[in-house]
């Protein structure tokens, strides 16, 4: 999780022109939930190519069985939720 994080944070810094970023790291019932946003700049998540910080990312969630959801629009900033099964 630590490392998912610190690649999050580095997206962040390094695209989104960001002065915020919030991070929420809860369990709830069987799953370790993190939710992660930011104010910055934003991105057409419907139409995007991943490049090599989410398929880190992704990589990383593969074996914890985890999912990872982006909710970003251009001028609104981004909202990251990951869920990994705490069994």
């Amino acid at each position: 999780m630590f490392k998912i994080i610190q690649e999050l944070l580095t997206n962040t810094l390094k695209h989104a022109k960001a002065d915020q970023i919030d991070i929420y790291l809860n369990q709830y019932q069987t799953s370790l939930q993190l939710l992660f946003e930011d104010n910055g700049i934003g991105f057409d998540a419907n139409n995007m190519t991943e490049g090599i910080g989410f398929k880190n990312i992704r990589n990383r969630l593969n074996p914890l069985s985890g999912t990872l959801m982006i909710d970003s629009t251009k001028d609104r900033g981004t909202l990251i939720n990951i869920e990994i099964p705490a069994e």
